[in-house]
């Protein structure tokens, strides 16, 4: 017997603020085409803590979605309070995503305000 396998989404992106999903969800809905982007489906959450909370828990956060969508995509600034720095932001969240399920599936992107 078949196991069914349920249908996933493209894309999940956990951002800090409302103005990075405001900018995410601008590109992915009204600047796809100009980008040649092809059409997706994707769902963005603000995490509550913003860019620390990112750091701290993003990838435990998203590792409940692993099985939900075929790629994620992380944004945060590397400017706040404690900040390891871009670096280390990065290396950081990408270990810890591939350990929790989106090896070879997630980007982390650390914008400089």
């Amino acid at each position: 017997m078949r196991e069914h396998t349920p249908l996933k989404k493209d894309l999940i992106v956990l951002v800090a603020d409302k103005s990075q999903e405001m900018a995410i969800d601008t590109l992915l809905e009204h600047r796809r085409p100009s980008l040649d982007i092809n059409k997706i489906t994707w769902d963005i959450y603000r995490h509550p803590e913003h860019d620390p909370g990112i750091y701290r828990k993003g990838s435990c956060f998203l590792s409940a979605f692993a099985k939900q969508y075929r790629r994620a995509l992380v944004v945060l600034d590397a400017q706040w309070e404690g900040t390891p720095g871009t670096k280390d932001i990065q290396k950081k969240l990408i270990q810890e995503l591939a350990e929790m399920g989106w090896k070879g599936r997630s980007k982390v992107i650390v914008i400089h305000p």
